[in-house]
């Protein structure tokens, strides 16, 4: 086997005291008739003054790090991540820092190639500079960050060094593609990147407010919750115990959902292997933060569902003083922090932020209106990044005992976590610092900020937590569902927990109906079972359509034909149509086409109709004549759009970026989704569809008595880099529903045609 060796120039990225030297070892699976595939040896024992990392890419590029001690494979997972994500990661990295205005200007330029990518529309979150630099500032996450780093694990402390080393190396070794406005690097930019993500704490006044309003407005007129925005939108998680499986072995599977793209791809997917460490993580990008994952120990994902750990206050002010207010009667005193925007080619922004010291915890000012100030008092504003310490935690946990002690701390995100254990654990948790509030106290409203009467009593303990551990259904299933609707006969009830513990009772999906029907009661589920289960694309509600449309066109048959040519052929579509939004399907795309037009042109009569399907008692004639004249605009719109209507649901949604344009089955419509919650945005240059979200990191993993073995997609591809091979490469995996086997050994890699780069890192580069 041939092999190069190139030594990279020293370049003072970082700090002066730094004098680091960089050897690149590139062996190379493929490219070459003559060479057979490699052969991947376990790695040397590393001198006194150097230390290797083993970058391994396997067939979908990702990255698995192998390397003796823990630092050592952050490093190289920093320098992979600059390979894939180099300008998507330093941009959260200057917004970290409060100077996207600084190096921008008013508006963040959209990421990499937007022509090749489905982000042209903007830089989405980031596009309005001054306004996210303000809010960073406000919150102070890089500043509450940096106090934070003592507080992790030191070994964690030592591996987020590491991680920024391995992406300085990078930049280093390939200044053509670091831009030159790249900020300077620390630890605590990766540590404060999920709190910048999720800033939960910046929407509760204005939830608050909102609220406010809906109540003052009608007393019983509440609308049905939503599915929250953001990044982190909705997503599905399930774990089975081994009673139900095949070879009686836990199955977990995770599935994030929102937009695919978020000022970059969301999601990162690597493996590390070194010391005791052996994770699969899934992280947001630039984080190196075990979000979603599994070891060979426990597996955990995220879905989102309500929950209330900050609360908004009104806090009237004195007359004549902005920043004075009573609090039980004794005068209060904002605390005062003048801030300057700097704006490139624009005059600077000045203001000032305000403090209160509501519930003990720094609360920002957050809006004014008249002589009251809204304040937000958030029960973790001073933890920004320990969560990433108890997602270590989590990771290097081997006994059940081990992995509650790490979610005691509660500093992970505080929404639905499902976890699944090798020991056969399955649990639901809710963790995070959620406040203790005296009786009647509603964190959905704002509340009185001059008197102690809605003051916290405390933050609730991990025993207090809303938790459920391996219940006799034998599977846990969450879909953003209230937790009261996770099966048939729900074990959780409102009425045992405190009224702000995130139920809302009777809201469920059609996700979670789904995942009920596949898994309420069967057992001797396979893997395959579960890789099915976890790319289904049926809609249960939209059953009951079928027969309303057959009787319709059997009862209306002179109207029927008096409509266009393939009026006919569409009806036939829509009867036998299942609820399956396939690829292939025909009757998915005039059912989606068939709804929407009764949405927008019948709004009055579509709920009643819809209602009357729902039922399953008969529909009206006016009804059965309203479902027919809608399918006639349901031909006349599929032939001005596409010019035809035997059309199948694949043929106008689409999936892929970069020139790449392949069918993908799933779907969101109406109020209702498939567990793959497909969203799609009207391509300008095909008129077409285009996979823009839902479903995007779909991950499952089996507990095999060998070990823990992952199948995963990581939509679109792993690399931003639109000249790569791994820009839009899992688009396919997307088309064709394959989860993949993640390769779990050096020996997987290999049959993997994986390639490898060893990284050298010399002794004066690791005495950080």
């Amino acid at each position: 086997m041939s092999a190069s060796k190139v030594e990279l120039a020293q370049l003072d990225f970082e700090s002066p005291a730094i004098s680091s030297r960089l050897v690149v070892l590139t062996m190379l699976a493929a490219g070459a008739a003559a060479l057979s595939a490699p052969c991947f040896a376990a790695p040397p024992v590393s001198s006194a003054s150097t230390h290797q990392v083993h970058l391994f890419r396997d067939s979908v590029g990702m990255a698995h790090l192998y390397a003796d001690r823990e630092q050592d494979a952050f490093y190289g997972l920093g320098y992979a991540t600059g390979e894939d994500r180099l300008t998507q990661v330093l941009t959260w990295y200057v917004a970290i820092r409060g100077e996207l205005a600084a190096t921008f200007g008013t508006k963040t330029p959209p990421p990499g190639d937007a022509a090749s990518s489905n982000a042209a529309h903007g830089a989405g979150p980031l596009e309005d500079a001054v306004a996210n630099d303000i809010s960073v500032r406000r919150f102070q996450l890089l500043e509450i960050a940096r106090r934070n780093l003592r507080r992790l694990p030191p070994q964690h402390l030592r591996d987020l060094q590491a991680y920024i080393d391995g992406l300085g190396a990078y930049m280093r070794s390939h200044p053509e593609k670091t831009p030159a406005w790249a900020p300077r690097l620390e630890p605590a930019l990766p540590l404060a990147l999920l709190d910048l993500l999720i800033l939960k704490q910046a929407q509760v006044c204005e939830a608050g407010r909102a609220e406010d309003q809906r109540s003052a407005a009608s007393a019983t007129a509440r609308p049905a919750p939503s599915e929250p925005g953001g990044p982190l939108a909705g997503s599905n998680a399930w774990a089975l115990a081994g009673a139900r499986t095949a070879d009686g072995r836990v199955l977990f599977e995770s599935d994030s959902h929102g937009p695919i793209e978020v000022y970059g791809t969301f999601f990162y997917p690597y493996r590390i292997k070194a010391g005791d460490l052996d994770i699969t993580a899934f992280e947001p990008a630039g984080s190196a933060l075990f979000f979603f994952g599994y070891t060979p120990y426990f597996a955990w994902g995220v879905t989102e569902g309500p929950r209330y750990p900050a609360d908004c206050y009104r806090v009237t002010v004195e007359p004549g003083s902005p920043q004075q207010f009573r609090y039980d009667g004794r005068l209060q005193t904002m605390t005062v922090v003048p801030y300057t925007i700097v704006v490139k080619d624009g005059a600077p922004v000045r203001g000032s932020f305000e403090y209160t010291h509501h519930n003990g915890v720094t609360s920002p000012v957050v809006a004014r209106e008249g002589d009251v100030a809204y304040v937000v008092s958030y029960a973790s504003a001073d933890r920004v990044g320990l969560g990433a310490g108890e997602y270590y935690r989590m990771a290097k946990a081997h006994r059940r005992s081990e992995f509650e002690a790490a979610l005691a701390q509660r500093d992970a995100y505080p929404a639905n976590l499902v976890i699944g254990g090798a020991d056969g654990l399955i649990m639901f948790i809710r963790p995070g610092r959620i406040p203790i509030r005296a009786p009647g106290v509603d964190p959905k409203r704002t509340l009185d900020g001059n008197h102690s009467a809605t003051a916290w009593r405390g933050i609730h303990s991990y025993a207090d937590a809303l938790k459920l551990i391996d219940p006799p259904q034998g599977y846990i299933a969450n879909t953003n569902s209230s937790p009261d609707m996770m099966y048939p006969v729900s074990p959780m009830k409102s009425a045992d927990y405190p009224g702000y513990f995130g139920f809302e009772p009777g809201h469920t999906n059609s996700r979670q109906q789904r995942l009920i029907e596949l898994l309420d009661g069967r057992s001797n589920i396979s893997v395959d079972d579960a890789r099915a289960i976890a790319t289904d694309e049926t809609i249960p509600d939209a059953r009951p359509w079928g027969a309303a449309i057959a009787a319709a066109a059997r009862d209306q048959a002179q109207l029927v034909a008096s409509g266009p040519p393939e009026l006919l052929s569409l009806l036939a579509d829509l009867t036998v149509f299942d609820g399956a939004f396939t690829k292939e399907s025909r009757g998915a795309l005039a059912y989606f086409e068939l709804r929407t037009i009764l949405r927008d042109q019948h709004a009055a009569a579509a709920d009643a109709l819809g209602a009357a399907v729902a039922a399953g008692h008969g529909i009206s004639a006016d009804q059965q004549r309203l479902l027919i004249e809608a399918g006639v605009e349901v031909v006349k719109r599929l032939r001005e759009l596409y010019g035809r209507t035997d059309l199948a649901w694949g043929d106008v949604r689409r999936v892929g970026r970069g020139g790449v344009d392949l069918p993908v089955g799933g779907a969101v419509s109406m109020n209702d989704a498939s567990l793959r919650a497909f969203s799609f945005a009207t391509d300008a240059a095909t008129g077409k569809q285009r996979l823009i979200g839902g479903q995007r990191v779909p991950f499952l993993v089996h507990f095999t008595a060998a070990g823990a073995q992952g199948y995963a997609q990581t939509l679109l591809g792993v690399s931003d880099e639109s000249a790569s091979a791994h820009f839009s490469d899992q688009a396919r995996l997307a088309s064709d529903k394959v989860l993949r086997p993640i390769p779990q050994s050096p020996a997987a890699l290999q049959r993997d045609s994986a390639t490898e780069t060893v990284l050298t890192i010399e002794a004066a580069a690791m005495a950080r």
